[in-house]
């Protein structure tokens, strides 16, 4: 069973994970963090980073903003992979291929947000896809 193009949308889901725990530390601790206003949450960030320009040891913070980048890079991300799958799909690589390197995005997403840089795998999967896609639709 195909299950890749099921893969996108657990790939936003993955991405936006980061953003609503990084969202969750700014009410859990209120006093770590400059406040927090959900109508500007991109100026919080800027904030957030001048405190820790003059604040290092703040791990709140740190984890704060490792949070959101690993969000921000996410959905930075999802259109190549997206494109990756659609174009697998569309020129009818196997099945096993699709899954399989659609489950390497995932599972490398996953531990990124965790504080692993292994966004490479998730750019080597999306690559082959479309290399693979390439050399099956030149046969």
């Amino acid at each position: 069973m195909n299950v890749s193009l099921y893969a996108v949308p657990a790939a936003w889901l993955v991405s936006i994970f980061p953003h609503w725990y990084a969202v969750a530390l700014t009410k859990i601790h209120k006093g770590d963090m400059p406040g927090f206003r959900n109508s500007s949450p991109r100026e919080f960030v800027a904030r957030c980073q001048a405190t820790m320009g003059t604040d290092k040891k703040n791990p709140t913070i740190a984890r704060y903003l490792r949070s959101e980048a690993a969000s921000q890079n996410g959905m930075e991300n999802i259109a190549l992979f997206a494109a990756s799958i659609v174009v697998g799909n569309f020129a009818g690589l196997s099945v096993d291929t699709l899954n399989t390197n659609a489950a390497i995005y995932l599972v490398a997403r996953v531990i990124y947000n965790v504080h692993l840089p292994l966004w490479l795998y998730c750019l080597g999967a999306c690559f082959y896809l479309f290399i693979q896609a390439g050399h099956a639709l030149n046969k």
